[in-house]
């Protein structure tokens, strides 16, 4: 009786650690099939992301797939591409997927200030913080002085209208039709006639979306990140002091006078920029000349002889307006020739540095640019006021002009005219489903993105 006894006992004891090891052995497969999916998962995902496009990031430093998904809402090729890669055998459903000019393009801006911020540091910009509160200043004069431009014409006909008035006061026609361009560019300075299809540019059409919620930078809009991504904008575009190596590969030469501009060819956006340095340097120049005592004189005893030449004694106020502004134009046409030159011109100037003689404008003579402007070691450059003028620009709009010449520069370098920057990714996340044992399904989510 006790050996059977104890030869059953010992049977059900196998049995039972049998079923433990079976169990054990068991668990083990399901555990190591499990992770084994999420690594094919986690590698079809890396190597989906290792797709990025060369061009985009050599010449920008931007990370982003192009998925050709546009406005596929079931993104199948996106899902073809990670089967490929080895998760052919697990259902996907894709729960967000963030592009890179989704919301204003907040992916792109992330990475182009994280790679100013790497490359360059915070310290690139630490100088130009101090400096925005002056760039402001100088808009609001500069407004001011088309504020007085917009009623300058009517006052201009009420002098005209006087005896002798369009004989004297013919030089201010002159500078009202004074073509920009011509007047101010090197004899040696090819101007670009690129153009783009206005139709054909990323900010004129209806953009393709992703979906879901990712993270995003809460400090974007902030004074440093702000002057950041124009530090970024102004490495990575070329513009119309750019050498002939750097723009052969562009749709359009003068890219950050696009950006500033909007127009559809590099000459009317250099056009545009010109004329809104010229606003800037007028202001500027407005300024000295009511605060400086012998341009102030100047003028005074120049408003009094006209005064009396066109007999309207009276107009004598509204004539020293008209010199002002016309005298702040001409010595900005003349600091415009200067800037296109390469060289540089002091913010504030001082008498000195002065370039035009009133009686050289009434008179419409020529002027020379003397050697000492020529070769200011101080002051700002072209490159500098465009930096300015982007300041003075909102980031959405900058963003969405960035993306039209990013988009038209990939579409020449890759001979591809149907690629479309909306259908570019940066950042993706899954929902997976496996059969990992029969009658056993396995779902979890995996997660990728550029950062």
């Amino acid at each position: 009786m006790k050996k059977g006894e104890v030869t059953a006992f010992l049977s059900l004891v196998f049995v039972l650690i049998l079923a433990f090891l079976t169990s054990i052995l068991n668990s083990a497969v399901i555990q190591s099939t499990k992770s084994i999916k999420r690594q094919e998962v986690d590698r079809a995902l890396f190597s989906l992301f290792g797709e990025y496009d060369p061009v985009l990031f050599e010449q920008y430093d931007i990370f982003a797939t192009d998925t050709g998904a546009v406005r596929d809402e079931e993104y199948a090729q996106i899902k073809s591409r990670l089967h490929y890669y080895g998760s052919s055998d697990i259902k996907q459903d894709i729960s967000g997927i963030q592009l890179l000019t989704d919301h204003m393009g907040v992916a792109f801006k992330e990475q182009a200030i994280q790679y100013m911020s790497d490359t360059y540091g915070l310290s690139s910009v630490s100088d130009l913080i101090g400096m925005t509160k002056e760039w402001e200043k100088i808009e609001r004069v500069g407004n001011d002085i088309k504020d007085k431009n917009a009623t300058f014409d009517q006052e201009f006909m009420e002098i005209t209208s006087k005896e002798n008035g369009k004989e004297q006061f013919d030089f201010v026609y002159e500078m009202q039709t004074l073509p920009l361009l011509s007047s101010v560019l090197p004899k040696n300075f090819a101007c670009s006639e690129k153009t783009v299809e206005p139709k054909e540019l990323f900010s004129n059409r209806n953009q393709n979306v992703g979906k879901g919620q990712f993270y995003t930078r809460s400090d974007l809009s902030n004074l440093q990140n702000k002057l950041l991504f124009r530090e970024y904008l102004l490495k990575k575009f070329t513009n119309a002091l750019s050498s002939k190596e750097e723009i052969k590969s562009k749709q359009l030469s003068y890219e950050v006078e696009y950006l500033i501009g909007g127009k559809s060819n590099d000459r009317d956006n250099l056009e545009v920029v010109l004329r809104e340095i010229a606003l800037l340097r007028t202001g500027d120049n407005y300024i000295f000349l009511r605060n400086d005592p012998q341009k102030k004189a100047e003028i005074e005893a120049m408003a009094t002889v006209l005064s009396v030449l066109i007999f309207f004694p009276e107009g004598i106020g509204l004539i020293r307006q008209i010199l002002l502004l016309v005298w702040a134009f001409a010595e900005s046409v003349q600091d415009l020739k200067i800037l296109m030159s390469g060289n540089k011109v002091p913010l504030i100037k001082s008498a000195d540095q002065w370039q035009v003689s009133l009686d050289s404008v009434i008179h419409k003579q020529p002027v020379q640019s003397n050697s000492q402007s020529l070769s200011q070691k101080r002051g700002l450059e072209y490159k500098d006021y465009l930096r300015i003028l982007l300041f003075l620009k909102h980031t959405d709009t900058l963003t969405l002009r960035a993306f039209d010449r990013i988009e038209g520069n990939l579409r020449l370098v890759h001979e591809k005219s149907d690629l479309y920057l909306d259908a570019y990714m940066t950042k993706v996340r899954l929902i997976n489903q496996a059969t990992i044992h029969p009658g056993i399904q396995y779902e979890f989510p995996a997660y990728f993105g550029y950062h």
